[in-house]
């Protein structure tokens, strides 16, 4: 499933104009089944809810905070309202962390700007993974740390994020 979402993501960030999603939560997550002439039921994963994303001809910009789930958005939209396609990225690894733990992600979020406070206290690599040993014992805790690294231009790649996901 999480390569699914990874791939539903390169074809938004592949367009010829760029499209950031900027909300992807579980809840814009949805899994559908269909079956196969051989009576085998196929998952589909799809990504739902484009009402915050924006196309990016410019590769980066800044607009109105638009909201989203702040414990979600990587501190760049927190703190400047940037969007670029490294926004997703961010969100995927919350995502990730979301799907291989039961747990949302910083769950001491409870009031507005509360995230910014949080995230700002990290340096460099986000790592929650102490108080969830469960991730630390599978390869996807990488991936996740990849995924949320506090400076956007250092994040994985969505090409090179798919081919660690075929590899898991």
């Amino acid at each position: 499933m999480a390569r699914e979402i990874a791939e539903g993501i390169q074809y938004l960030h592949s367009r010829p104009i760029p499209i950031s999603h900027n909300d992807l939560t579980p809840n814009n997550i949805l899994l559908d089944y269909e079956s196969a002439p051989e009576g085998i039921l196929i998952r589909k994963v799809k990504i739902s809810d484009f009402g915050l994303s924006l196309k990016l001809s410019s590769g980066t910009r800044k607009t109105a905070k638009l909201g989203g789930s702040e414990q979600y958005l990587p501190i760049e939209f927190l703190e400047e309202n940037q969007h670029s396609t490294k926004n997703d990225i961010w969100s995927f690894g919350c995502l990730l962390f979301y799907i291989f733990s039961g747990k949302q992600p910083w769950p001491k979020f409870t009031e507005s700007g509360s995230a910014t406070k949080q995230i700002r206290l990290l340096e460099n690599q986000i790592s929650f993974f102490s108080e969830n040993p469960k991730l630390k014992e599978v390869e996807i805790s990488l991936i996740v740390q990849k995924c949320m690294v506090y400076d956007p231009e250092k994040r994985i790649k969505i090409q090179q994020l798919i081919s660690l996901l075929q590899s898991v």
